[in-house]
């Protein structure tokens, strides 16, 4: 709960404006041949307003049961809103396998039967299969079969520390750059990301590390000291108190 007046306004603008769309999509009878795709572009604030924090716990959180929110990659920043309505999508189905905001130029492209122009060297893969039959866990990936996320920043308000994910199957490990620290969660049977198993499990947080560095080395992904907040972390100090919860 807030009591921010002005963002209250904001959410309900956007929801009006939603309402007008969809009346307007319905009156056009676009239902037969157009998909709408509503999502965000990122997970709910942690807390209004913002507060710096580098990462110790909040009081107050938008995106229970998933820990923590917006600016960090832990599963609340990570995970968004995201439905679909159209052609051939049954009224109220649920897909819980993970797809990602990149995989939506060639599942456009696959939807509208235009693939032949799209480049080979994309990361997203179309997942049109899943909305046709949303009883699917997986979808393949032509060329990772894994997700990766990379923020090598400083921000007081998230983590407060350079750090980045890799997901595979039900396994996410959160790599810690200056902290020099993994942590390994289970979201089948975790998705509030409480227990950490990386002690339980070192080879695979190895072979996941591995495979996290070698994909930010082929990309030229942005390293920390690279960064424009590197000065901010006074020159890579360790800042984040999230680590303080798994000791």
């Amino acid at each position: 709960m807030h009591k921010l007046a002005g963002y209250a306004a904001m959410l309900k603008d956007l929801d009006d404006g939603i309402g007008e769309f969809m009346k307007a999509y319905d009156e056009l009878g676009l239902a037969e041949n157009t998909y709408v795709f509503f999502l965000s572009d990122n997970g709910g604030m942690p807390i209004i307003p913002p507060k710096r924090s580098r990462g110790a716990p909040y009081k107050q959180g938008l995106n229970s049961p998933l820990r923590r929110g917006k600016w960090d990659l832990t599963e609340g920043g990570l995970r968004v809103p995201f439905i679909v309505l159209g052609p051939g999508i049954q009224p109220g189905a649920q897909c819980d396998a993970p797809v990602v905001t990149y995989d939506l130029l060639p599942t456009f492209a696959d939807l509208a039967g235009s693939t032949n122009y799209l480049p080979d060297d994309l990361d997203g893969a179309t997942f049109a299969p899943l909305l046709r039959d949303p009883s699917n866990k997986e979808m393949p990936r032509p060329l990772y079969d894994t997700l990766i996320f990379h923020l090598p920043h400083y921000n007081h308000v998230g983590l407060g520390e350079p750090h980045s994910a890799i997901r595979q199957g039900p396994y996410k490990l959160l790599k810690f750059h200056i902290s020099r620290r993994s942590l390994l969660f289970d979201l089948e049977t975790d998705p509030g990301e409480t227990s950490d198993l990386s002690s339980q499990m070192p080879q695979r947080v190895k072979k996941m590390e591995q495979t996290l560095t070698d994909y930010l080395a082929s990309v030229e992904a942005e390293e920390p000291e690279q960064s424009a907040t590197w000065k901010v972390g006074r020159e890579g100090k360790a800042k984040t108190k999230f680590l303080e919860e798994f000791p």
